[in-house]
């Protein structure tokens, strides 16, 4: 160890100890705050019109607001899917692993103690030694964590909106299948009617054993059918309980899925579209973000190569007593100057930048693919719920009055309700068609139509 003068004495250190303290200082109060499982739940609240379920509730009951007593809503499953999915609770996790790494980044070294002990005529000496490239590392560590940590948080935000679009298809193939399992039991019905029908003309003579026998067969296959569709929708169902994270024998005692039908709604401008998805949604957010930390992270390996320790040096005895200076310790980059760490980070940096074009990029197509696929939708909605559907209507009402008026059979009338089933039929499928396109759109662009509109 280098021996400093004995004429540099306590007071000679005191002053440059004032200025470690002070940078120490200074470097402390760089902040290591970020963003909570509040803020993201409030994040996922405003676009989605449901909260987190707070740390300090444990109770995994439904969410304020939400009565299972009365069936349940679309809204009302999504509340429940934030509140209370095991997956999604576990992917939360990852929050807290981010926010350690930002505080272990805010930590500052601790200080090297050399105590030297006294043997023969050995004076006692120590020397404090402490790295001070912490001083001008630390705020930079702290901005990459930080920035990572955000980044974290909108994925997370990313993993929320996802799950609430899974709810709402979950939730549309419930109502679709039960509406199937409802129009396929009528069409069962007027199968069975019509193959009453063939059987009494087989035994006057009217039909051939052949007409019969394919009418019954047809009454047979819609029977099936709808007991098909019956036996899908509770599989549905019992899928959409687990989204929500309730056990299977948590059913309500309604689970009335029937809600007024969906709208063929109005869609703003496609552009517009995009250019809201490409702010509001949160995966945008955290590419930008990784620019950023990529950025501060090169910094940080621009400097990390110079490492100097500032020392403390006291000797027990010296020729004129208790003697004490400061010093200095440091690596000269003469071969070492990070040159592998700076790469790395610099092709990182250029990762970053070309990920956030391609996630543009991505979000722009998913956008312009499911408006277009929804406009598609709505407009096909409109025109069966509109036109066709309510054409069938009429004309199985007028079949109705022809047959009461004798104008008509009843076979004219059985198969003026089967068109009329079919028509709805069509409408049902393309509802949920219409349902399952709105959920993605509302997933591309980030938040719920209504609030774009």
């Amino acid at each position: 160890m280098m021996r400093l003068p004995q004429h540099i004495r306590v007071e000679n250190a005191f002053f440059p100890c004032l200025i470690v303290l002070a940078m120490v200082s200074g470097a402390s109060c760089v902040s290591t705050a970020s963003r909570g499982r509040e803020d993201i739940s409030a994040d996922l609240h405003e676009r989605t019109g449901a909260p987190l379920r707070p740390d300090s509730v444990t109770d995994p009951l439904p969410p304020e607001g939400v009565d299972l007593q009365d069936g349940l809503s679309q809204r009302e499953a999504v509340a429940i899917a934030l509140w209370n999915n095991p997956q999604f609770e576990a992917d939360l996790a990852d929050l807290g692993f981010a926010r350690a790494e930002l505080a272990q980044a805010g930590a500052l070294q601790n200080p090297f103690l050399a105590l030297f002990f006294p043997l023969g005529p050995k004076q006692l000496e120590f020397a404090l030694t402490w790295p001070v490239q912490d001083l001008w590392l630390r705020p930079r560590r702290v901005a990459a964590a930080r920035l990572n940590a955000e980044s974290v948080a909108d994925s997370l935000v990313e993993n929320g909106l996802n799950l609430a679009e899974g709810v709402k298809v979950a939730y549309a193939g419930v109502v679709r299948l039960r509406s199937l399992a409802r129009l396929a039991a009528d069409v069962g019905e007027a199968e069975r009617e019509l193959a009453d029908l063939a059987d009494a003309r087989l035994r006057v003579g009217d039909v051939s054993e052949l007409e019969a026998e394919a009418s019954r067969i047809r009454s047979l296959r819609s029977s099936d059918e709808a007991q098909r569709w019956e036996l899908q929708a509770t599989a549905a169902a019992q899928s959409l309980l687990s989204l929500l994270g309730l056990e299977p024998d948590a059913l309500p005692p309604r689970f009335d899925m029937d809600e007024e039908p969906v709208q063929p709604s109005p869609v703003e401008d496609r552009a517009a579209l995009v250019r809201t998805a490409l702010a509001a949604r949160p995966d945008v957010r955290a590419a930008e973000l990784a620019i950023e930390s990529a950025g501060e992270r090169l910094g940080l390996e621009r400097s990390s190569y110079w490492k100097i320790s500032a020392i403390v040096d006291a000797n027990g005895e010296g020729s004129e007593g208790f003697e004490m200076g400061p010093g200095i310790w440091a690596e000269i980059p003469v071969f070492n100057r990070n040159q592998g760490g700076r790469a790395m980070a610099q092709a990182e940096l250029e990762r970053a930048i070309r990920r956030y074009a391609a996630v543009r990029n991505r979000v722009a197509t998913e956008v312009r693919d499911a408006d277009a696929k929804h406009s598609e939708l709505a407009e096909s909605l409109g025109a069966w719920r509109d036109g066709i559907v309510p054409s069938l209507e009429a004309t199985l009402t007028g079949a109705e009055r022809s047959f009461d008026a004798g104008d008509l059979s009843q076979i004219d009338v059985l198969n003026a309700r089967l068109m009329y089933l079919d028509g709805r039929r069509q409408e049902a499928e393309l509802s949920y068609g219409l349902s399952q396109a709105k959920a993605r759109l509302e997933n591309a662009v980030g938040q719920d139509l209504d609030s774009t509109r």
